[in-house]
C-alpha cells in the first residue's frame, strides 16, 4: 500500500478528556439547522471551519472559506485546539446497534502517501465513485483558505491475516481511550494515541501491500491530489503529500454492512415483472424473505467460495450479499479508477 505515516494532529483539549460538544458528523450529511444545532451546544465546534458552505455540493462565497480559516487560528491562537507535541497515530472506536446487535468498528487514523487512483506494486489507492466538480471546489477552497485537512478519508483494506487490527485491539484492550465522545446519536466514540515507535512500526509492517479501497471521501481525496498538484514541485517532505484516513480492516469483527439502496427513474414501461426478467437472462436474482433463506443463502455462497465471508445481516425482504471481503475481492478484477467519521482532528499544511 502507499506509505503510511504518525502526524502531529490539531486537537481539542490537547488530545484528551470529552469532546462530545466539539465533533460533529460528515458535513456534507448536514443542513443550515443542523449545522447551527451543533454550533448552539457549542460555538467552537468542528462544523465551523469544516462546513464554511450550505449546501457543501458547490462553491460558496469567497468570504465563507476565510471565516473557516479565520475560525481555525483563532481557536489555535486561543489554546482550544492544539498540535500534537510529537507524530503519533490514533486508535479509533465506534460503538453502535445494527439490527439488534451491539458493534464496535475499530480503524487507525494515520497519515497516507498521497498517491493517484489506480492499481501500483505494493499496493494503491482505489475508487469506486465518480466525482462531481461542484464538491470538489468546495473542499478545495476550505484547503486553500485553511491550509488544513479538516476531515479524514474512510479507507478500507483487506488484512487477510488480521493482524492490522490485531494490533488495533491490543492497543485497546490494555488502555483507557485518550478522548471520547457521544453526540447522542447513539454511537459512542473514542480515540487513543499511540505515539511509541514500537507500535508505530508493527502497524506499518501489517499494512504493508495493502490495497486501500475508498469507502468515503473520494471528493476529498481528489481534493488532496489537485490541491498537490497545484503547488507544483514541493519538497518530498511537503505536508501537503500525505493525506488523513481512518483506515479501517476488512477483517474487523465490527464492520457491519448493510443492503445498498438505489433508485430507478427515466424508463419506460417499467415494472418489477419486465426487470426480473430483463435481469435474469444474465443474472441469478435470489430473494430472501425468511430467515431460513438467507441461511440457505448463506451455505450456498460459503460453500461454492470457501474462501469468502458471508453477510445476512439484511432486513427481511432485502436480498442477502457477498461479505465486503469477497466483494472487493471481485470488484478487483473490473475495477475502474477514475481521476476526479472522527470529526476532532485536523492536519496543517502550513508547517
Amino acid at each position: 500500500m502507499p506509505a503510511i505515516h504518525p502526524f502531529q494532529a490539531v486537537q481539542y483539549n490537547h488530545g484528551k478528556g470529552d469532546v462530545s460538544d466539539l465533533i460533529a458528523p460528515p458535513y456534507d450529511v448536514l443542513d443550515l439547522s443542523q449545522k447551527q444545532s451543533l454550533l448552539d451546544k457549542n460555538p467552537d465546534n468542528i462544523v465551523a471551519v469544516d462546513l464554511p458552505h450550505v449546501p457543501a455540493k458547490e462553491l460558496g462565497p469567497e468570504a465563507s472559506y476565510q471565516a473557516s480559516a479565520d475560525k481555525l487560528k483563532a481557536m489555535i491562537e486561543s489554546g482550544t485546539m492544539a498540535k500534537s507535541d510529537k507524530p503519533a497515530i490514533y486508535a479509533y472506536r465506534q460503538t453502535f446497534a445494527f439490527q439488534g446487535e451491539e458493534y464496535q468498528r475499530c480503524g487507525m487514523v494515520v497519515n497516507v502517501e498521497t498517491v493517484p487512483f489506480g492499481n501500483r506494486e505494493g499496493g494503491g489507492i482505489l475508487a469506486h465513485e465518480q466525482t462531481f466538480g461542484g464538491p470538489k471546489e468546495d473542499r478545495m477552497a476550505l484547503m486553500k483558505a485553511t491550509q488544513s485537512q479538516t476531515s479524514p478519508i474512510f479507507g478500507l483494506h483487506p488484512d487477510e491475516n488480521g493482524q492490522a487490527v490485531g494490533i488495533i485491539h491490543g492497543v485497546m484492550d490494555k488502555n483507557d481511550p485518550s478522548m471520547t465522545a457521544d453526540m447522542g446519536d447513539g454511537i459512542q466514540q473514542e480515540i487513543w494515541k499511540i505515539d511509541d515507535p514500537e507500535t508505530i512500526g508493527a502497524y506499518q509492517r501489517a499494512m504493508e501491500g495493502e490495497d486501500i479501497f475508498v469507502a468515503d471521501g473520494h471528493h476529498r481525496y481528489n481534493t488532496a491530489l489537485n490541491y498537490l498538484e497545484s503547488l507544483g514541485d514541493v519538497s518530498e517532505d511537503h505536508p501537503a503529500r500525505k493525506t488523513m484516513y481512518v483506515l479501517v480492516s476488512m477483517s474487523d469483527p465490527g464492520l457491519a454492512i448493510g443492503p445498498t439502496h438505489r433508485v430507478l427513474g427515466g424508463m419506460e414501461d417499467y415494472s418489477i415483472e419486465s426487470f426480473i426478467k430483463a435481469f435474469s437472462t444474465s443474472r441469478r436474482l435470489i430473494t430472501t424473505r425468511t430467515p431460513s433463506r438467507r441461511r440457505w443463502l448463506r451455505s450456498q455462497i460459503v460453500s461454492t467460495h470457501p474462501t469468502y465471508s458471508a453477510s445476512t445481516t439484511t432486513k427481511p425482504g432485502s436480498a442477502s450479499a457477498l461479505g465486503l471481503r469477497s466483494m472487493i475481492r471481485l470488484m478487483r478484477s473490473f475495477l475502474i479508477s477514475r481521476r476526479h467519521g472522527a470529526r476532532s482532528m485536523s492536519r496543517s499544511f502550513s508547517t
